[in-house]
């Protein structure tokens, strides 16, 4: 089994719909074959950008809360109707896409 990293993120997911989530997970993976599970970790470990967590990394993860995961500093900025009518359409993490957005243009600058 792969596990590569945790970030909490707030949902509107109630307790129940969640344990129903971890139910089908745990279905999925007592229907995996062991040469589907070879096969998924074959792909993981052949990707040099996304390696699995060791024994001893895992071990020594701990929950971070979005917040310090990703500390973002808030910032009042002006946007036009429009543009904030469209991010806001796209999902609630329109802020996290706007962040995205405006880096890319900086770095393409």
């Amino acid at each position: 089994m792969i596990v590569k990293r945790w970030v909490e993120i707030e949902t509107e997911a109630t307790p129940e719909q969640w344990a129903e989530v971890r139910a089908a997970i745990k279905r999925a993976r007592a229907q995996m074959t062991p040469e589907e599970d070879a096969a998924i970790t074959a792909d993981a470990m052949s990707d040099p950008d996304s390696l699995p967590m060791t024994d001893e990394e895992f071990a020594a993860a701990r929950r971070v809360p979005l917040s310090e995961a990703l500390p973002f500093q808030e910032a009042v900025l002006p946007l036009d109707a429009d543009v904030l009518a469209r991010l806001e359409a796209e999902g609630p993490d329109w802020r996290i896409r706007a962040n995205a957005i405006l880096r890319a243009a900086l770095e393409t600058a």
